[in-house]
């Protein structure tokens, strides 16, 4: 008899299925952006919190089966006490905003990890991850598939209806949101965005999920269902309708990492080499700059049919290479996303030029941003002001070099334990041909978190570069679907099916 799920994991199920409904967030800016995606994690996360202090006996807190490894875990506090002490130094020197500010940033990060908490220690078995990962990439494919929707709807009649009826449920929400004008800027851009506010935010929410199924693809051989490469469509046209540039990489350096596995899986029907010697080594590495480099090539071959909007991104940021004193020209109309993007990276380097160790402080990168912006030109371009347009960029400008690089490895450990566990199952698999039928269910069960720990891969990069707030509720919900050593002690009833 199948077990019942638990309030927290329908709260869960019902977060990811309520990740669209971004036009419904509240917003203040510089303080605060919730979803109601979010909202409902903080709830599923508070009942969590609230059984175990109830009933103590819940309480059977193991690091390494919460948080991947020991190391990973000891990241978190040390992550914590490098925010609170740059940001306590930040405004004892002067550096720092405000400790409301500072407080409510705080308050976010906390949540980030709650949540982050909640569903690693609610993913106790394997399926509940599956399941939950499968919900996100139907999700996925039907954010896409509104955008697509945008664009027919946009041509055939030449208004954007859908972002214009979007727009009237902003306007009519009682609380703090996106401005209308906000909004509405991107509707006779030729950009599309389907449900998100503006067109970037598509790639934060599905690109990770245009990874997982080029992974699912490159690892079934011959095995090619309809309905992925149909899905592989669908995620791969609303994202190039974006016409965002870093949409644009990531799709070209995840088709580029796969590629060798395709062509093998496909045409050579795995006979040189499968997933499992698919290692992230220096070979690979080579092979995958050099794939990377030809299909940029390739895609440049054809430079005057890009959209305009990528091709005013090259030419500004080779403007600002070749010339970086000329960054107020491109105010005046070349591109004003590279421009908020120089003045984010300018804003940064001001910040580690303050305190390279431990950065400015909470919510004190819009100090760094206007000491950069003392030219009245300069003044124009608010936008990003508090949170410096990446993640990245952000935490090195808020929490210096040492919190920016205990951020980062809190996942990134997370990530490579499924590594080693995977190269020891593949090993034994290869040494041991009665191997048995236990320890070939869970390399199976590997080859489906190969899939999801692509998407988190993908997640981690694309907001540490191109999604500035911790506010996000896809990252936490993501990274506690990794895998986790737990799963080879417990049972494993497992599904057969695929992405």
């Amino acid at each position: 008899m199948q077990k019942r799920s638990t309030l927290e994991e329908r709260l869960l199920k019902a977060a990811i299925l309520a990740l669209p409904l971004r036009v419904l967030s509240f917003i203040q800016l510089g303080y605060g952006f919730f979803q109601p995606a979010t909202l409902l994690m903080i709830v599923a996360t508070s009942i969590h919190a609230a059984r175990k202090i109830v009933n103590p006996s819940m309480v059977n807190f193991r690091s390494h089966q919460t948080f991947g490894t020991r190391l990973a875990t000891l990241s978190i506090p040390f992550f914590f006490v490098i925010a609170i002490a740059s940001t306590v130094v930040g405004l004892l020197l002067g550096t720092g905003d405000n400790y409301l500010k500072a407080t409510g940033i705080l308050i976010s990060l906390i949540i980030f990890f709650s949540t982050y908490y909640t569903v690693s220690n609610l993913n106790k078995k394997p399926g509940f991850a599956i399941d939950c990962f499968k919900s996100y990439v139907w999700v996925a494919t039907f954010l896409c598939t509104a955008t697509i929707l945008e664009a027919i709807v946009d041509v055939a009649t030449g208004r954007n209806w859908i972002q214009l009826f979007l727009g009237e449920i902003l306007r009519s929400l009682p609380y703090p949101h996106t401005e209308y004008s906000y909004w509405m800027q991107y509707q006779l851009g030729g950009r599309y965005k389907g449900l998100m506010t503006e067109p970037r935010d598509l790639g934060t929410f599905t690109l990770p999920a245009l990874g997982a199924v080029v992974a699912s693809l490159a690892i079934t051989g011959r095995k090619l269902y309809s309905t992925s490469l149909l899905r592989l469509m669908i995620l791969v046209i609303g994202n190039l309708l974006t016409k965002s540039a870093t949409t644009y990489l990531f799709i070209l350096g995840i088709f580029a990492f796969f590629l060798p596995l395709l062509i093998n899986n496909i045409i050579f029907a795995g006979r040189i080499g499968g997933l499992s010697s698919y290692k992230l080594e220096p070979r690979r590495i080579l092979q995958f700059v050099l794939i990377f480099g030809i299909l940029v090539f390739i895609v440049a071959s054809f430079y005057s049919s890009l959209p305009i909007d990528i091709r005013e991104r090259v030419e500004a940021i080779a403007a600002i290479i070749v010339y970086p004193n000329g960054a107020k020209d491109l105010i005046s109309g070349l591109n004003l996303s590279v421009t908020i993007y120089f003045l984010a990276v300018s804003a940064t380097v001001y910040s580690l030029q303050q305190n390279w160790l431990l950065g400015v402080g909470l919510g004190a990168h819009s100090v760094s941003h206007d000491a950069v912006t003392t030219d009245v030109i300069f003044r124009l371009v608010d936008l990003n002001r508090s949170d410096a347009y990446s993640m990245g960029l952000r935490l090195l400008s808020e929490v210096g070099i040492l919190g920016a690089v205990a951020f980062i490895a809190i996942f990134w450990l997370r990530i490579a334990q499924f590594k080693q566990h995977f190269s020891r199952m593949r090993k034994r698999l290869c040494v041991d041909e009665d191997a048995s039928e236990r320890l070939l269910e869970l390399y199976q069960v590997g080859q489906k978190f190969f899939v999801i720990h692509t998407a988190v891969t993908v997640e981690l990069a694309f907001i540490l570069l191109n999604e500035p707030t911790y506010f996000n509720p896809l990252p936490p919900l993501l990274l506690g679907f990794c895998w986790k050593l737990s799963y080879i002690e417990n049972s494993l009833p497992l599904s057969k099916d695929t992405f």
